[in-house]
């Protein structure tokens, strides 16, 4: 299974030309075929807690020829179930 890993809670903030600042978190995506850990930036409005997440659904969206896109700015992890139970009791 194709899983999101998150590490650190940390965030980094970029300004872009236009002035709006955008909030960014590492994170790296394990495509579970054994191969490293590919790592990337999630856009996000708050940190999401260090664990292991899924794709929502609603993340995926049809590109402009008809193709598989992730749209970069409404990118949705939701806990493996692992992480799920951490915060029910954590």
């Amino acid at each position: 299974m194709t899983k999101v890993i998150i590490k650190s809670m940390d965030l980094r903030e970029e300004t872009t030309s236009k002035g709006n600042i955008i909030t960014k978190q590492q994170a790296a995506v394990d495509p579970g075929d054994g191969s490293f850990p590919l790592p990337f930036y999630l856009t996000v409005r708050s940190a999401y807690k260090p664990g292991e997440y899924r794709l929502a659904g609603s993340t995926f969206r049809q590109g402009r020829y008809g193709d598989l896109e992730i749209d970069p700015y409404g990118i949705k992890l939701l806990p493996i179930a692992a992480n799920a139970e951490q915060r029910k009791t954590g």
